[in-house]
């Protein structure tokens, strides 16, 4: 038997709080534009809201190999379904079923940009850390958002394919509490606000017309960037400095020059 899902109202609840268990799966598309799915798929299927998109939630599990599971049925439902986590200190996520969205750096005339890069994926302005930048595709499977992002590339746009977690951390920050109004703190329970995530970003110097396509060879997703008024090839972004120290080491051999910063 097979079930047209419902047209659902917009989702009341973010991706990430449906995630009670370490692993989610997900369907970056509106429940409502699903296609025909079979009953014990369709009656599963949750909206969830994740950077201004509709999404589609698909249950969470305790185990990555059941999540891993759950996402095959869904594919071979035609549906390109990933596995992702908002719990913090998860196990990571296999590459070939972690979530991914791509980051587009926009130019002087950004509302142009943003047509350019809605003419292939859904996408929205967004503001993460200090800059302005565009998101597209907000919970893709790695492999489409790189190439995604490559398309993007050939038609002149800065854009690369990085982690959701990223994002989600510098994009949607967990409101405060606020205080109870008869509670009158005192300074030593005064809460301290909580530190902005960073980001560790590593660069290689643009020192000639070739430095990007040497980069690339590497981290097809490189982009060329300002930072600090010199032109830089960003190789790779990390949520965690020792991720990103350990590829700074390995790739020392190939760009004498790489430096990682934190932003």
């Amino acid at each position: 038997m097979t079930l047209i899902p419902p047209a659902l109202a917009q989702p009341s609840q973010t991706c990430g709080q449906l995630t009670s268990r370490p692993y989610g799966v997900f369907v970056g598309r509106a429940a409502n534009l699903l296609p025909q799915l079979p009953e014990f798929l369709a009656i599963a299927a949750v909206p969830c809201g994740y950077l201004q998109h509709s999404l589609t939630f698909f249950g969470s599990f305790d185990d990555v190999q059941r999540a891993r599971f759950r996402a095959d049925q869904l594919r071979q439902a035609g549906l390109e379904a990933v596995v992702h986590s908002f719990v913090a200190n998860t196990p990571m996520v296999p590459d070939a079923y972690r979530a991914a969205v791509v980051l587009v750096e926009p130019t002087a005339d950004a509302q142009k940009t943003l047509g350019e890069v809605r003419s292939l994926a859904t996408a929205q302005t967004a503001t993460l850390g200090n800059r302005s930048v565009i998101l597209a595709a907000p919970m893709s499977s790695v492999s489409t958002a790189t190439a995604l992002s490559a398309a993007m590339r050939g038609r002149g746009l800065a854009a690369q394919a990085i982690s959701v977690s990223s994002i989600r951390v510098l994009g949607e920050p967990s409101p405060s509490p606020k205080p109870s109004p008869s509670a009158t703190p005192s300074p030593s329970a005064t809460t301290k606000p909580t530190p902005k995530p960073m980001v560790f970003r590593l660069l290689v110097p643009s020192t000639s017309v070739n430095t990007l396509a040497q980069v690339r060879r590497v981290s097809p997703d490189a982009f060329e960037r300002l930072y600090q008024g010199r032109r830089f090839v960003q190789v790779r972004s990390y949520g965690n400095r020792s991720n990103a120290q350990r590829e700074l080491e390995r790739l020392r051999s190939q760009f004498a020059n790489i430096q990682l910063i934190q932003e």
